[in-house]
């Protein structure tokens, strides 16, 4: 009776079960043998292959650019071994309109996997993204850049007081509400995990709805700050001493009116 269900039901019920399991069912009938390949949810782990090559190939097989169907949520983990892979892969993902992504390395090498730059495009031009985390690996003095008008909320992971950020972060307010609960929730968590940074570069707008969220709440000190840049607007000028007090160690501040 399960057969005799069109495809996108069943490839529903498929994307309920495990990565093994929805590729299982592929042994049977006929008409089962590609349904997994239109799973719109998937997770695909190295360590459930029994070696390098047959985890790229089935990730290859997956990710044929041929393929129409969308991807809407994928969780891959990846091992230290090269990883040239990732680029095609990435880019299929980028073309089947990716709705939630999360990519992971396992093992205790010490060679790391730069992300295609089609993943960075993704964030740029995704209309409607509003969460994004990006897991910053030690000792890593690559450059981050995130574009987007849509985001709402942005965690930088194991980021070290040498680490400089260039924010310009409207929180998804077009002015600051102080009863937007939410909104004030976000600057909450997002203040203590700039605060370990060492060379900050703040916006006129981003600094406008951090003084405001200080008359609510108390700033976190910024102990590890030496060096800030700031965009200040004349009716908030007043307010720069207050903020100062919180970067007892800063050395050189330069301001832009």
């Amino acid at each position: 009776m399960i057969s005799q269900l069109p495809d996108p039901l069943i490839c529903h019920v498929l994307s309920l079960l495990s990565t093994k399991e929805a590729v299982g069912t592929s042994i049977l009938s006929t008409r089962w043998r590609s349904l997994w390949l239109w799973v719109h949810r998937f997770e695909l782990s190295h360590w459930e292959f029994l070696d390098f090559n047959a985890f790229v190939s089935f990730g290859n097989r997956y990710f044929d650019s041929t393929r129409l169907s969308c991807i809407h949520n994928l969780k891959l983990t990846i091992d230290e071994n090269e990883a040239s892979y990732l680029t095609p892969w990435i880019d299929a993902l980028v073309k089947r309109k990716i709705q939630h992504l999360c990519v992971r390395r396992t093992g205790g090498g010490s060679s790391f996997h730069e992300m295609p730059l089609s993943l960075y495009r993704l964030v740029s031009s995704c209309p409607v993204l509003e969460d994004l985390m990006i897991d910053v690996l030690r000792n890593d003095a690559k450059v981050y850049r995130v574009h987007s008008r849509s985001l709402k909320r942005l965690r930088l992971l194991d980021m070290e007081c040498n680490a400089k950020l260039d924010i310009s972060f409207d929180f998804g307010l077009e002015a600051f509400d102080e009863s937007n609960v939410s909104s004030i929730s976000h600057i909450r968590n997002f203040l203590p995990g700039i605060s370990t940074v060492r060379d900050m570069t703040i916006s006129a707008f981003t600094f406008q709805i951090i003084h405001h969220y200080s008359k609510l709440e108390p700033l976190p000190q910024f102990d590890c700050m030496t060096r800030l840049d700031v965009i200040v607007c004349a009716s908030i000028l007043q307010w720069l001493p207050t903020f100062l007090e919180r970067c007892p160690n800063l050395t050189s501040l330069e301001l832009v009116m």
